[in-house]
């Protein structure tokens, strides 16, 4: 065999022995030191696998972030990421769940994950302690409660939030002839009816927060919630505060969010998953 026959041999053998160890993941030996865990579950909006679209564009930058920001951190490793049964799960390994948790933090808050997206914190190998948090923003995670000030409603804000509801009842009186919102769930079909038929644009914030304000006082009449003032690094807002704790549900921007993401909003599904949340608060709180 010839020395050019022999040097082409000897490429190819190199080549597919690249692609071989780039294809097939070796398995992952874990430290002792690098047990703890950040696993993040984002729900796939296109089936059990989503679409090419919604994986390249979203899921796969924020991944490509992730990575490089783990990597120049030093605070653990990316491990790879799971497609299946409608979500997309990323797993994330180092000494310090916490501060897994800190890199990613604002990675995550900037993509803007979509409603029932969270991440678990898991401190040691699996069967350890762990917290979840949620990722949407409709509740508050951990990390903030520290800046939070939660007040009373003052006269000032009571009446701001009977005139977001006039604009609500205003629109499901002209439309369907609706002759008052009653704070229950029975409100429900009328407000879904007024987001299914566009009633107001993805521009229109207020008007959308203003069905926030209405789909909030469902929540309240159905959960121990109540109205309150929130301050924290971003201004002073009304909002939902479970109990006295410093957990709340941003129900003002609950809707306007998603609309303005194009996603779609089913208030009935919204109240279930809140409704479960707050059964698990509760129940915490009562072991």
């Amino acid at each position: 065999m010839g020395a050019k026959a022999i040097s082409c041999c000897l490429l190819l053998f190199l080549l597919l022995t690249f692609f071989i160890f780039r294809v097939v993941k070796r398995p992952r030996v874990v430290n002792a030191a690098e047990e703890q865990a950040l696993i993040i579950t984002i729900p796939l909006h296109s089936g059990k696998t989503g679409n090419a679209e919604e994986r390249n564009k979203r899921l796969y930058a924020l991944e490509d972030q992730l990575i490089v920001a783990i990597k120049e951190s030093g605070a653990g490793e990316y491990d790879g990421n799971e497609i299946g049964e409608g979500v997309f799960t990323i797993y994330i390994y180092g000494p310090s769940a916490e501060s897994l948790f800190s890199v990613v933090r604002p990675i995550l808050k900037k993509f803007r994950p979509p409603a029932g997206s969270y991440l678990i914190k898991r401190y040691g190998k699996p069967g350890s302690k762990q917290d979840r948090v949620a990722l949407d923003d409709d509740d508050v995670p951990p990390a903030r409660t520290a800046m939070l000030k939660f007040s009373e409603l003052s006269h000032e804000d009571r009446k701001r939030l009977d005139l977001q509801r006039a604009i609500v009842a205003a629109a499901a009186e002209q439309r369907y002839g609706t002759s008052s919102l009653r704070k229950t769930e029975a409100d429900l079909p009328v407000l879904q009816r007024l987001i299914d038929d566009k009633a107001f644009s993805k521009s229109q914030t207020y008007e959308l927060q203003s069905l926030g304000i209405a789909f909030g006082d469902v929540m309240a009449s159905e959960l121990p919630l109540r109205w309150v003032m929130v301050t924290d690094e971003y201004g002073t807002d009304p909002t939902l505060r479970f109990k006295g704790t410093t957990v709340q549900i941003n129900a003002l921007t609950m809707i306007s969010k998603r609309l303005e993401k194009d996603e779609k909003v089913n208030l009935s599904e919204l109240l279930r998953i809140t409704r479960e949340q707050v059964t698990r608060l509760s129940e915490s709180d009562n072991p």
